[in-house]
C-alpha cells in the first residue's frame, strides 16, 4: 500500500509541476515605447511589440504621431513589419506575427515640443482562437 501512495504522491507533484510550468505569462502582448533626443527637435522613436502566445497571423499596430510632432524618416525595422504612414498615424502591419517573438522599428521625428510634453498612443488588432480583438495601448513614452 505504501508503495501506492508513493506513486501517486508522486504523479501528483508531477502533474502540478508541470501546470506551474505550463502557466507562464506566454499569453500576453507588450508593446514598449521610447523616445530619444539626437539633437535639438530631433527625437528617436523605438516601438517594441513583444507577441508571447497570443496571435498567430495577421496583426496591426496603429500608433498617433505626438501633436506637433512631424514624420522625418524610417531607420530601422524587422523585416516582417510592413511600415505604413497614414497622415498622422504610424502603422505597423504584419501578415503572419509570429509567436513568442519581438519586433522593433525605429524612426525619426520632429517637433518643437520639449521631449517631456510627448505623448503617442497607439492600438494592437489581431486575432486570438479565431475572435478579433484590440488593445489600447496607452502606455507613456519611455524616456531615455
Amino acid at each position: 500500500m505504501d508503495k501506492v501512495l508513493k506513486k501517486g504522491v508522486f504523479l501528483l507533484l508531477l502533474i502540478g509541476g508541470f501546470s506551474f510550468i505550463s502557466s507562464s505569462d506566454n499569453n500576453s502582448l507588450k508593446v514598449k515605447k521610447s523616445i530619444t533626443e539626437i539633437s535639438e527637435h530631433l527625437y528617436k522613436v523605438s516601438i517594441q511589440v513583444t507577441n508571447g502566445n497570443l496571435i498567430n497571423g495577421i496583426a496591426k499596430y496603429e500608433a498617433k504621431l505626438p501633436l506637433s510632432a512631424d514624420f522625418v524618416e524610417e531607420i530601422t525595422k524587422d523585416e516582417a513589419i510592413n511600415f505604413k504612414l497614414d497622415g498622422r498615424k504610424v502603422k505597423l502591419i504584419w501578415m503572419h506575427i509570429q509567436k513568442n517573438r519581438t519586433y522593433n522599428m525605429v524612426f525619426t521625428i520632429k517637433s518643437k515640443l520639449p521631449i517631456e510634453r510627448l505623448k503617442m498612443n497607439g492600438k494592437m488588432f489581431g486575432h486570438h482562437k479565431g475572435l478579433k480583438f484590440s488593445y489600447d495601448d496607452s502606455e507613456a513614452l519611455i524616456i531615455y
